[in-house]
């Protein structure tokens, strides 16, 4: 008999235009936006099936404006670990993409593991992923990766390393 793989719930989050939809384009083939005007305005799915961990992943990419955040917390519910995007290029970003985490966080009943997207490493002026976890303020313990979304770079290392703390946090 063939085990049916585990369904886990993944959710892409962090402030507007740092690249979440497109993170979640290139972890899934079957990715779907619901967006207006090239934003998203309601959310991204996809889903990704790990024949190493034998998971199913549902992952959900949250809208990035402020007005949203009650969708963002609504997305929230039942996730098993969050995958933070932040756009290394604009340091001013920073303290939104902290505040959706922390916002996150609080509609969990549990802490969730977290890895850190530091996208955008290709751009000019981007902050390193060491300068990134510094001014999130994160420990040591949470990784940060330096992501380049449109090129898919650095995202298979993010899912890995999130997968690994799910799985982890469940024992």
């Amino acid at each position: 008999m063939v085990e049916e793989p585990r369904v886990m719930k993944i959710l892409v989050t962090g402030p507007y235009s740092s690249g979440k939809s497109t993170v979640v384009s290139k972890l899934c083939k079957n990715a779907v936006s619901i967006d207006a005007l090239h934003t998203t305005v309601g959310f991204d799915f996809g889903s990704r099936y790990e024949e190493v961990t034998f998971l199913d992943l549902k992952i959900f990419g949250t809208p990035g404006q402020v007005r949203f955040k009650f969708l963002q917390e609504i997305l929230a519910q039942g996730s098993a670990g969050i995958l933070l995007v932040v756009d290394s290029t604009t340091p001013e970003t920073i303290e939104l993409a902290k505040d959706v985490l922390i916002r996150m966080q609080n509609e969990l009943t549990r802490r969730v593991p977290v890895v850190i997207l530091a996208n955008k490493q290709d751009l000019v002026g981007a902050l390193s992923p060491e300068e990134v976890r510094e001014k999130l303020g994160v420990s040591e313990d949470v990784p940060v990766i330096g992501t380049v979304a449109t090129e898919a770079v650095g995202l298979k290392e993010a899912i890995t390393k999130l997968i690994k703390l799910m799985l982890k946090a469940e024992k």
